[in-house]
């Protein structure tokens, strides 16, 4: 019966130390996520030069061109004006 019950002491101490929390965290842990979240936030309260204006005549045009389904197709947009040098072949 003390043979069951040592090893079930043992076992139950071995199993509790799965349980124990790290308390040696650097400080800095997490640095890098808190960082990335706080690049991605947008500020709500970002000051602006002038409030944003807008022609009422255009803007129903447009608005126009949207619900008939005829909008102007954009142009090609490159990110930079060099060529991309392949020859095709």
């Amino acid at each position: 019966m003390t043979r069951i019950m040592l090893t079930c002491a043992v076992a139950s101490a071995l199993l509790l130390q799965a349980c124990a929390t790290e308390v040696d965290n650097d400080p800095r842990f997490g640095d890098a996520v808190r960082n990335n979240i706080n690049a991605q936030i947008v500020n709500p309260n970002a000051p602006s030069a002038e409030p944003m204006t807008a022609e009422g005549a255009r803007a129903a045009v447009a608005q126009g061109r949207y619900t008939s389904g005829t909008t102007k197709e954009p142009k090609d947009v490159n990110t930079s004006g060099a060529s991309s040098g392949s020859s095709g072949n």
